[in-house]
């Protein structure tokens, strides 16, 4: 079982975790015939061994892998406490240090969804208490910001605040443009952003014989959902060529909780052209897309035919490589792309599958 992130402002009892690394490369293997579908990619080999880093109790929020000898992870330290705060930790469980945060603005501040920036600081998603007392933020009080670990400077990223409880978000390699998703298993699309603010952008998804566009959850005023299809975990490569996310198709019947089963697909598409592509379908409870340097993807959920774990995915060659059967709900690659840091329970090391 591995820690999964709860909403802050929700108390729970500690989880006695571990951070573990896992080795990502895969092997080379012949090329699939070129009749293969975007939902049947090919189990390939992969060369997988991992370790585990003891971490102390804790409700674990986020990992943001930014030097090659150091993690750092976000984390609500015990029961009683409002406040998530942003840690450090070397790859041989030394220096676990909590990383100070200076905003100014806020009498509390709390942190969630770690993003490795690409100028080597930290992003977050920032809930600002003006009273430090109070655990539920308001949504004008919910920004995108980012911290330099070295002295715990704070900036906003946006000159507005994000508008809605944000699960996750992504910057192209300027720091000009962006996304953000909404936090809900049920509910939920991603919006696109700059430095000025929110940008409803009109894309165009289809999956499963629906099409649904992005930007509608946002300006639809209505109270319910049911008609729009999901997006969640936005990601733009490294190269700032492409941006990858989840997504799962309207439910055509039932009732709105039925739709958490439902599959989610990832999706690709140019920066330039924002034209979505489906290039892996037929995954449950999807956590965790990040890509690598070289352009591969991790994430975390069950693969259809394929089974529950931790994944690598190709999307240009469908080379898809299972590197662990544990789930988790945060990871992050290793700045040169060769392992992924995860937060699992405490327990023996997840049973590192090779598959073919």
């Amino acid at each position: 079982m591995v820690v999964l992130m709860l909403p802050h402002w929700k108390r729970a009892s500690l989880v006695a975790a571990m951070l573990f690394l896992l080795t990502a490369t895969t092997c080379s293997q012949a090329p699939e015939p070129p009749t293969r579908k975007a939902s049947e990619s090919p189990i390939q080999k992969a060369t997988q061994t991992g370790r585990h880093v003891a971490i102390p109790s804790a409700n674990y929020a986020g990992v943001a892998w930014l030097r090659p000898d150091t993690i750092f992870i976000s984390l609500l330290p015990d029961s009683e406490s409002l406040r998530t705060e942003l840690w450090s930790v070397r790859l041989n469980g030394s220096d676990f240090v909590q990383v100070p945060i200076d905003d100014p603005e806020c009498a509390r501040e709390d942190i969630h969804a770690l993003t490795r920036l690409p100028d080597r600081r930290i992003g977050f998603i920032e809930f600002c208490m003006k009273n430090p007392n109070f655990a539920i933020p308001n949504t004008d009080g919910i920004f995108l910001s980012a911290v330099d670990p070295a002295n715990g400077r704070v900036e906003r990223l946006m000159n507005e605040p994000l508008g809605f409880n944000g699960h996750q978000f992504t910057w192209n390699p300027q720091l000009t443009e962006g996304f953000a998703s909404t936090l809900s298993d049920l509910c939920g699309s991603v919006a696109g952003l700059n430095r000025e603010g929110l940008i409803y952008r009109s894309i165009s998804v289809e999956d499963a014989g629906s099409t649904w566009d992005l930007a509608d959850f946002f300006l639809d005023s209505g109270e319910h959902c049911d008609d729009y299809g999901r997006a969640d975990w936005p990601a733009w490569s490294p190269d700032g060529a492409s941006v990858a996310f989840f997504a799962s198709a309207p439910q055509m019947e039932g009732s709105a909780f039925d739709r958490v089963n439902l599959p989610w697909s990832i999706f690709v598409m140019s920066a330039r052209d924002l034209e979505p592509r489906k290039v892996l379908g037929g995954i449950l409870h999807p956590r965790g897309l990040s890509w690598s340097i070289d352009g591969r993807l991790a994430f975390s959920g069950t693969v259809a035919s394929h089974g529950i774990g931790t994944w690598t995915f190709d999307p240009d060659s469908g080379e898809l490589a299972q590197v662990s059967s544990a789930l988790i709900s945060w990871l992050d690659w290793s700045p040169e792309g060769t392992k992924i840091a995860a937060i699992s329970k405490w327990g023996p090391l997840p049973n590192l599958k090779t598959r073919s």
